[in-house]
């Protein structure tokens, strides 16, 4: 399956994909929830970790846009019979090779007090929720060779990124070979496949930080230890070489120790050297969720 280079600029024109990528937040700031260990480890390298895509606690998420694309596919084959049905078919014989690729995501969501993420990410609410700045994120992205998406939930979105997708790669098809189509297309869905997810998510509001896509033998990611697996990671730099991170605000998540959490917060910022000085706010979580 051939990635060139040369097909991402084309690929770029497609208004679907377009819409994802310079989409921008409503409120200006985009949140990472975190455990205590997680907020100790940023603050001290500098650093949060994205997750293989596969190795995500819900490893479903990547299967559901594949299967969107096989349900579709074999829809038209049904439907149609014409010049576009050995592109179909060849596309589809190539879904499963997705299952051995991988990508790095990290994510973030809109919302910074939010239930369902302190259950998620936190240790029984325990944790913290980590605002930066979109701009400010999308610098660092862009300078890492990231993408940074928004994601989609609803289902007729899904359809329509799909059909967008397989049209443009069937013009591309001449004289029944399709070599060139498969390759747009399936780079199309690489840069858009992260962003998709199913509408039961939706409260999230999630963003995500993207690789792009490689075979696992061709990326050299770093691991950790799972509840049951090796979990490979790579490093996301939330600051320049030399330089601070700039925060802009910090929830503490319920606690029944609301008031020493902020103040012992508030002295590991004043004291970091790695966190720019009075960029951020602390801000106490309003969730009436107790765990203790």
């Amino acid at each position: 399956m051939a990635t060139g280079e040369g097909w991402k600029p084309a690929m770029m024109t497609l208004e679907v994909l377009n819409e994802l990528i310079t989409a921008v937040p409503t409120r200006g700031a985009l949140f990472h929830y975190t455990t205590q260990e997680g907020l100790l480890g940023i603050i001290n390298t500098r650093s949060l970790w994205i997750t293989s895509v596969r190795h995500l606690s819900d490893s479903t998420e990547f299967a559901y846009t594949i299967e969107l694309v096989r349900e579709k596919l074999n829809r038209k084959l049904r439907a149609e019979h014409g010049p576009f049905n050995g592109y179909y078919g060849a596309i589809l014989g190539k879904l499963d090779v997705l299952k051995d690729m991988t990508l790095f995501v990290g994510s973030f969501s809109e919302e910074g007090d939010l239930l369902s993420q302190w259950r998620a990410y936190t240790s029984k609410g325990i944790g913290f929720s980590i605002g930066f700045q979109f701009d400010y994120l999308k610098r660092l992205v862009e300078n890492q060779q990231l993408r940074i998406l928004r994601c989609v939930y609803e289902e007729s979105e899904h359809a329509a990124v799909v059909e967008k997708l397989i049209n443009f790669g069937a013009t591309l098809v001449k004289d029944g070979e399709s070599q060139e189509g498969e390759t747009a297309f399936f780079l199309g869905l690489f840069q858009v496949a992260p962003a998709m997810k199913h509408p039961s998510f939706s409260e999230e509001r999630e963003w995500r930080i993207v690789s792009d896509v490689g075979w696992p033998n061709t990326v050299s990611p770093k691991f950790r230890p799972g509840k049951s697996m090796l979990i490979p990671y790579r490093e996301f730099n939330l600051a320049g070489q030399g330089q601070k991170m700039s925060i802009s605000r910090i929830i503490v998540g319920p606690t029944p120790h609301m008031s020493l959490s902020v103040s012992s917060l508030f002295y590991l910022l004043a004291s970091s050297e790695n966190v720019e000085p009075h960029s951020w706010t602390i801000v106490p979580s309003s969730v009436p969720y107790r765990s203790w």
